[in-house]
């Protein structure tokens, strides 16, 4: 089973990784909690973590028995009496459950702008892009719609923002055809967009 799980893993995207691991793990039913109730309670804890406020919370407050059943799971931090809330147990499940909030959210940016938007987050968010563009009808529009949505977020707050759909798209398996399109019909900012491509392929 585990020599399965990695070739799953093996051939899958980092959005197609993030979606086996939460069926197999996080998301599924355990310890007497419902996987509805399990993914309810890391999405809490990340709109918690992001600082939302309430008016703009989709889940409600984590069940008891799922927040047991995450701890015996190790994704959630044993019970600290000192903190009134949950705390995640490793950043990279933080990042996995923000990044679920995230896609899930009308628009991702919006959503950051009314966290601050946090610099922790900005993985969650490359990773909730990868997310908006496997799912999307036609992922060309989607990345131009991206990219001028995070240009205004780094108009607002720092620059670095303004890399993460590039960023994303690096990581996708058809990356070549996404950024063939999105020169091709931003001739105009081809140069541009090719300079920011190179810096963000450079810093990694």
């Amino acid at each position: 089973m585990k020599t399965q799980c990695n070739r799953q893993i093996h051939d899958r995207d980092n959005w197609g990784c993030l979606e086996l691991i939460w069926k197999n793990l996080i998301g599924r039913a355990a310890g007497g909690s419902s996987a509805t109730a399990r993914t309810e309670a890391l999405l809490a804890m990340s709109e918690t973590e992001l600082e939302l406020p309430e008016a703009d919370r989709t889940s409600p407050r984590p069940d008891h028995a799922a927040l047991d059943a995450l701890r015996a799971d190790l994704l959630v931090a044993p019970e600290n009496l000192r903190k009134a809330e949950p705390e995640f147990a490793h950043e990279e499940v933080r990042r996995f459950a923000t990044s679920v909030r995230l896609v899930r959210s009308p628009s991702i940016t919006e959503t950051l702008k009314t966290s601050g938007p946090m610099r922790w987050s900005m993985s969650a968010a490359k990773l909730a892009c990868e997310g908006k563009l496997t799912g999307a009808d036609d992922p060309n529009t989607e990345l131009a719609a991206l990219m001028a949505q995070f240009d205004a977020l780094g108009d607002g707050s720092t620059a670095r923002w303004k890399d993460v759909p590039l960023e994303a798209v690096l990581e996708m398996p058809n990356a070549y055809d996404l950024l063939r399109h999105i020169l091709d019909a931003g001739a105009a900012d081809s140069d541009d967009i090719l300079a920011t491509f190179v810096r963000v392929v450079s810093l990694h």
